[in-house]
């Protein structure tokens, strides 16, 4: 998940901004972000995408970067899911665990 992945389009360079950039809400902050969009920046030479998971706002953020030399056009991928979104299934696992020790004494 963590790692680069690699992609290729049989699109044009402006064909594949300008469809990425269609599918993108430009704004900020997580505030009123519905499942299923799409928020980011696209770039001449990448994008910043994300989106929430969920309606409790699990956010999967992907990073690109774009070949700027490659016909047809290619670049990479990563996938990074938020820093928040951890935190509620580190919270499940202590409860989890606290709840057995609990039990056992």
């Amino acid at each position: 998940m963590f790692r680069k992945h690699t992609f290729q389009s049989p699109l044009a360079r402006s064909d594949f901004l300008q469809r990425l950039g269609t599918l993108v809400t430009n704004r900020v902050g997580l505030f009123g972000a519905r499942q299923g969009r799409i928020y980011g920046r696209v770039g001449e030479d990448g994008f910043d995408l994300w989106t929430p998971g969920s309606t409790r706002a699990h956010v999967v953020r992907v990073v690109g970067t774009l070949d700027l030399e490659a016909r047809p056009i290619r670049g990479t991928l990563r996938v990074v899911p938020e820093a928040g979104a951890v935190v509620p299934l580190v919270l499940v696992v202590l409860l989890a665990i606290a709840s057995q020790f609990l039990a056992d004494t």
